[in-house]
């Protein structure tokens, strides 16, 4: 008997790839790219599973520039401890007239309870 494509064996390998996403969870994450994709991006790996009672979140520069709604979102959502570490902001922009050298800064560290 001819085999057709798909069929079983494709279900069988969606199953297995479902399966392993399911096993697969961080401990630790750590944000630090584009700062407004930080809450979709943390409710994101929520919603799929990716973090887990334990999970640590560290995110640089939530004070400065700033995440918007992220520290909020931790603080409301009743699954984080979330403590903020004091740091000076990284960058220095000499070429823009309004910038504030030694702007203060923090990393939030927020594990889920």
């Amino acid at each position: 008997q001819k085999q057709r494509p798909g069929g079983w064996q494709e279900i069988e390998q969606q199953q297995s790839v479902q399966q392993q996403q399911q096993q697969l969870s961080f401990d630790l994450v750590f944000l630090d790219h584009c700062k407004d994709c930080y809450l979709p991006d943390l409710q994101a790996l929520e919603r799929l599973g990716f973090v887990h009672k334990g999970s640590t979140v560290l995110a640089d520069n939530v004070l400065y520039p700033g995440a918007p709604g992220f520290l909020e979102y931790l603080d409301s959502s009743g699954r984080y401890g979330t403590e903020l570490l004091r740091a000076r902001y990284e960058y220095d922009q000499a070429w823009n007239p309004d910038w504030e050298p030694n702007k203060q800064d923090a990393i939030s560290k927020s594990v889920w309870l």
